[in-house]
């Protein structure tokens, strides 16, 4: 299942519970993501470009989401896919 919620300019995301394998945030106003995020087990790809998202938020993404590939346009990993930790 897949959920697309991309170019909304949302600053807040509104939960979904569910057996979500892909989440399709660009283009919104996001700088965090809710800790719920980390109970969506089967999410396997993230994709949040175009958002206002820090590196420390990343980080707190990541940690809650260790196996799901998250693409974000970050300062030093720009557009790259991320599977768990920073390379």
């Amino acid at each position: 299942e897949s959920f697309a919620l991309y170019n909304n300019q949302l600053t807040d995301l509104p939960f979904e519970k569910g057996q979500i394998q892909a989440l399709h945030l660009g283009s919104n106003k996001l700088k965090v993501l809710p800790p719920d995020i980390g109970q969506l087990n089967a999410l396997q790809n993230l994709y949040l470009e175009g958002n206002p998202i820090c590196e420390l938020a990343l980080q707190k993404i990541r940690s809650l989401l260790p196996n799901c590939a998250i693409a974000a346009i970050e300062p030093f990993f720009l557009g790259r896919f991320l599977r768990g930790p920073a390379v």
